[in-house]
Formats: C-alpha cells, sequence, structure tokens
C-alpha cells in the first residue's frame, strides 16, 4: 500500500504520477505498476474534470475550519495493524475537489498482525488520493506503492471507493486492485468501513476486507484517543485488534493480534504535515503457527496539501 497526498483544487486538475521500475529481467512497458499508475492517474483525472461544482456538499454543521485544518491522519491504506493507515479526507465547505500525497518509511512491513517481510530492513511507500465531493457524499480513487529497502518486493494498488458522513459516523465501501509485479500476482479485494466519533478526543473504528484470491475476509478494529497539545501538535494512540475469517488461508480463524499505537502528527505549514509513529503487536499463536514473535516498529510519513 503505497504514495497519498492532498490539496484542493477550485478548477478541474489532472495529477500525473509516475513509478518506472528498471532491471535486467523486466521492461518498464511490460510492467503491471505502471499500468496501475496510469489507470489510476486516468481516474482521478476524470473525478476532477467531470464532476460539476454543485455537486460540492456544504455542511455548516460539520465544523469544518478550512481544507488544511490539521487532523491526524492514521496514515495507511489499510489500518491493519496500523503499518500504513487509512486515509480520511478533511472536510471542505469551499471545494469540490481534495488531493493529498503522503510519503513515508517504515521500519516492519506489518499487516493483520503478521511481518510480510521478515528479513528485510523495512519499506518506502506512497500513497495519493483525490476525492471529489458527490453523491452527498465524497467519491474517491487512491493510488498505492510499497517498495522493500532490504528485500526484492514491490506492492502497487488502485483504489476506488465512497464515502458518507451521517452525524458522528463515517462510512466507506471501495475496491481495490493489487498487483505484486515480482510473484506475477494480482489480487482483487473489496471493503467496508467505519469511523464513530464518539467526542473530539476518542474514536472507535473497523474494517471488513473480503480477498477474492483466498476467498475469505478479514476484521480489524480500533478504539483511538487524541490529545491536541497545540495547534499544530497532535498525540494519538490506539489500541487494535484483528480477526481472520479465511482471509489467511494457512492460519486458524479467530483472533490475530492485539497492539498498542502511539502516533504524533505535526503541522510543518500550512500544507506540510508530519507524523510519526511507534508500534507494538503481540500475535496471537495458534496450533498453526506456535512460534509467532512479537513486533515492534517505527515509521514516519511526510503529508503534503496543496
Amino acid at each position: 500500500m503505497g504514495l497519498s497526498g492532498i490539496g484542493v483544487f477550485s478548477q478541474p486538475t489532472i495529477i500525473l504520477f509516475i513509478q518506472v521500475s528498471f532491471n535486467e529481467h523486466r521492461n518498464w512497458v511490460e510492467n503491471p505498476s505502471v499500468k496501475i499508475i496510469f489507470l489510476g492517474t486516468g481516474v482521478l483525472g476524470l473525478l476532477t474534470a467531470s464532476t460539476p461544482a454543485g455537486w460540492a456538499e456544504s455542511d455548516a454543521s460539520s465544523g469544518a475550519v478550512g481544507a488544511h485544518a490539521l487532523t491526524s491522519p492514521s496514515y495507511a491504506v489499510r489500518q491493519r495493524a496500523g503499518t500504513l493507515g487509512h486515509h480520511h479526507h478533511d472536510e471542505s465547505t469551499e471545494n469540490p475537489f481534495e488531493f493529498e500525497l503522503m510519503l513515508g518509511a517504515e521500519s516492519r512491513y506489518v499487516s493483520e498482525g503478521r511481518d510480510n517481510l521478515p528479513d528485510s530492513s523495512g519499506v518506502l511507500w506512497g500513497n495519493m488520493v483525490g476525492h471529489a465531493h458527490a453523491l452527498s457524499g465524497s467519491i474517491y480513487a487512491e493510488i498505492l506503492g510499497i517498495e522493500g529497502m532490504g528485500a526484492d518486493y514491490t506492492e502497487m494498488g488502485l483504489t476506488l471507493g465512497y464515502e458518507r458522513e451521517l452525524g458522528s459516523v463515517t462510512g466507506r465501501a471501495e475496491l481495490s486492485l493489487l498487483e505484486f509485479p515480482g510473484l506475477g500476482e494480482n489480487e482483487l479485494e473489496s471493503a467496508l468501513s467505519a469511523d464513530w466519533k464518539i467526542d473530539s478526543q476518542a474514536s472507535l473504528a473497523a474494517e471488513w476486507v473480503w480477498s477474492g484470491a483466498s476467498e475469505g475476509w478479514y476484521a480489524e478494529a480500533s478504539a483511538r484517543y487524541e490529545v491536541k497539545v497545540e495547534d499544530n501538535f497532535i498525540l494519538m494512540a490506539s489500541l487494535l485488534t484483528g480477526f481472520n475469517g479465511g482471509y489467511l488461508p494457512d492460519e486458524s480463524h479467530g483472533l490475530t493480534h492485539i497492539g498498542l499505537r502511539l502516533e504524533a502528527t505535526v503541522g510543518l505549514s500550512e500544507h506540510v504535515k508530519g507524523v510519526i509513529h511507534t508500534t507494538f503487536v503481540r500475535p496471537i499463536e495458534h496450533a498453526d503457527d506456535p512460534d509467532l514473535e512479537d513486533l515492534i516498529w517505527a515509521g514516519g510519513a511526510l503529508v503534503l496539501t496543496f
């Protein structure tokens, strides 16, 4: 899961992002990652070029203080054990379009409470997201990318989704295409998620994901509490847990992990935020995999709004 970014434009805009990988075994023209990037670019362009300004939602009760209000992004396309975090856009009552670019690094690549690259020194990732306010909510397209720092690993993805706020609850439905060029594999996933903002500091979140490859599902839940130390400085703590329903085909159904994530978000300027975190996960051991180890890692990201 990879790159992200946010920016707001009052006129139709097309974003172009290209990642080209060269090596002696693969020509860039045949690289599935490049195809996904161009497809995602086209979707973002269509969203911004074809959405009438009249579709923009204006909700005076939302409490929005502008398109670039500082929030804790909890960055990672999927929250799964807090590796790269799910993007949630900032509400804007002034513009129908929002864009965000996020670039980051993780000392481990963890999802579902498991270390995906145990012999690696971590991953670099990026995530680009475009939102168009429409249909009483927000339609978004997301381009993702992950590159191993100590392993020959590439993961790319394109996500299309719809998000809507109903009072203190935000719900999302999305469809994702994931490509693994090094393995010559791809995967289609669908997901439903919801956030419930209990008050200005506490919130609950849940996500359910279905995998077409494993024909199974995975669910994760988190409880979060954040403290606004200053206008440009937010601290957040999250408790995490997950449940395997066949998504991990080689493991038994049941709880996969419990975890704790500590995160800090700093506003560096009007259009730039910095995020750092440290996360601890204790995998739930099952009889079919009794040697799982506790995981602790750190990461950070730069969030650009333009």
